[in-house]
């Protein structure tokens, strides 16, 4: 029996969840900012016209950004939220990264990641129980994430202007 070896796509890899945000419909997309500046930026990273100039830097040996784009300077940096406190009662709550990650290795084995390339795994989770599983913990992730990437732009700048520079 052949078996082919391949790796699972998961919203782990940035480069898919790129790929998923570009389907997003235009539409769908709400601005909180700066209407023309948003307006710019989606263009920048959905439009067919735009997509060869971006460079995918997510994977783990290269430094942030996530993606950036030479031509058009700018960068991308994707961040995965969840709706799960990290604490109950004093216990650690898995979240649903965690809880994932779990399903995959008892149903895939262990090597998962590296055994099934090209197959596609979306896991949706039970969140109805609201001790665990709330906006304000969505919110209060969302913040601590944005805060936490926020802290690393100026990194991000420098490991930007290094890939750029880089090129000459």
């Amino acid at each position: 029996m052949l078996f082919r070896e391949v790796v699972i796509k998961t919203f782990d890899d940035e480069g898919y969840v790129l790929e998923n945000y570009r389907l997003i419909p235009s539409r769908k997309i709400k601005y909180i900012c700066n209407y023309f500046r948003c307006y710019k930026i989606e263009k920048l990273t959905k439009s067919i016209l735009f997509s060869k100039s971006w460079i995918n830097s997510s994977s783990k040996d290269v430094p942030p950004p996530d993606f950036h784009n030479d031509r058009h300077h700018i960068m991308m940096e994707m961040m995965k939220i969840d709706d799960c406190v990290n604490n109950l009662n004093g216990e650690h709550v898995k979240n649903s990264f965690e809880r994932e990650s779990d399903i995959l290795k008892s149903g895939l084995g262990k090597d998962y990641k590296k055994n099934h390339q090209n197959d596609i795994a979306i896991i949706i989770h039970d969140t109805s129980n609201t001790d665990e599983f709330n906006y304000s913990s969505y919110f209060d992730n969302f913040v601590r994430t944005i805060n936490k990437h926020s802290s690393k732009i100026d990194k991000y700048k420098e490991n930007f202007i290094i890939f750029t520079c880089s090129d000459y």
